[in-house]
């Protein structure tokens, strides 16, 4: 099991109420004072909902395929 660092202070993106990390059945999660959940997947908290992310990484990647670092 993966445990966040306590440092930086991980707070809301969307209220910037501090979060705290937490776990419960379906496993590590942060949450805030007013009961935002925001799960932790292999470590890394995920502020965006999965099929957001896909999107966006999708849509990225055939716009910008020829595009090099």
């Amino acid at each position: 099991m993966h445990s966040l660092p306590p440092w930086p202070a991980w707070v809301s993106p969307h209220t910037q109420q501090p979060l705290v990390a937490e776990t419960d059945a379906a496993g590590e999660v942060l949450t805030s004072p007013s009961g935002e959940r925001y799960p932790v997947v292999r470590g890394i908290p995920r502020f965006v909902s999965g099929d957001a992310y896909s999107e966006n990484f999708g849509f990225q990647w055939n716009r910008l395929k020829k595009t090099q670092l």
